[in-house]
């Protein structure tokens, strides 16, 4: 049998759902400057913003190309979303 607590606790989650948050990024401050991001000049020269367009084309809806112009400014920035793709590779892995 369900306790009332149980269902309680369902419907709150339900009626008030935890914020998304990224795994993209250790700190939700980050997170959230994503959309603000804009393109930095020297893509042009380097030509890596077509490559972003090519591997974003198809997916507009999701706004992914801020994120590939997101500057990375310390390590633990740069090394956590490597520890999760390692998590997950590892549990796909088991």
């Amino acid at each position: 049998m369900v306790s009332r607590a149980s269902i309680r606790d369902q419907i709150e989650m339900v009626m008030h759902p935890l914020p998304f948050r990224s795994i993209l990024f250790d700190l939700p401050e980050i997170d959230a400057d994503v959309d603000d991001q804009d393109t930095p000049s020297f893509f042009h020269d380097l030509n890596p913003d077509q490559i972003f367009q090519s591997v974003t084309a198809a997916r507009d809806e999701y706004n992914l190309k801020p994120f590939f112009s997101m500057p990375l400014n310390d390590v633990d920035a740069i090394t956590y979303p490597h520890e999760i793709m390692h998590a997950g590779l590892t549990l796909v892995r088991m």
